[in-house]
């Protein structure tokens, strides 16, 4: 009865990516306008029903895409050796979760689109407001202090959230001739780090 709950629960989990990743590839090539519900259930291989039962939306749906690939930061992060200085981890961290170019570059372009959209924007928000607060537990976790009550990791979460948007909406501009946002989120990082120097 386990295993067949375990495959049940990773067919669903499979199946939410699917319509994730079909919102978002489609809403990205066609604008969000041009995009039905039916459509990306169409584009998953699965029914308008089906679609209603993981999503109440298509700018839910486009959301969980950014949030799904985002949060492997997580772990990341918390899995990060334990003597390993925390800007080093969340540097190493970012790179690692950044890994694949093309997914990146997605998410960038996603991060844009929802940026531009007032539709889309309180989907947003509400995941990001608790990834940057588990974000600062694992720093807290890391460091010794309290995400509750101490500035520390909370500032450390707000850099590390800032260096991410920030260098998603830069490099998605196309002016920086990075090849992909993992360079510019790394060198917003590293600008943090060492206390925002004069432009």
């Amino acid at each position: 009865m386990a295993t067949q709950a375990g495959l049940r629960e990773r067919k669903k989990e499979a199946t939410r990516i699917a319509l994730a990743e079909a919102a978002a590839r489609l809403v990205l090539e066609l604008g969000p306008d041009a995009v039905t519900t039916d459509a990306i259930a169409e584009a998953a291989g699965v029914s308008p029903r089906t679609f209603r039962n993981y999503f109440t939306s298509k700018e839910e749906a486009v959301v969980h895409s950014v949030r799904r690939r985002t949060e492997s930061l997580i772990p990341l992060l918390r899995d990060r050796p334990a003597d390993e200085p925390i800007w080093a981890a969340m540097q190493n961290a970012i790179r690692e979760s950044m890994g694949d170019a093309n997914a990146t570059r997605q998410v960038a372009s996603a991060i844009h689109l929802i940026g531009s959209r007032s539709s889309l924007l309180p989907h947003y928000f509400a995941w990001d407001m608790e990834f940057e607060r588990e974000i600062a537990e694992v720093i807290a976790a890391r460091t010794g202090t309290d995400a509750e009550v101490d500035l520390y990791p909370n500032l450390l979460a707000t850099a590390l959230q800032g260096a991410l948007k920030s260098g998603h909406r830069v490099w998605n501009s196309g002016r920086t001739g990075a090849a992909a946002p993992v360079d510019v989120v790394l060198e917003a990082l590293a600008q943090l780090r060492a206390g925002i120097p004069e432009a």
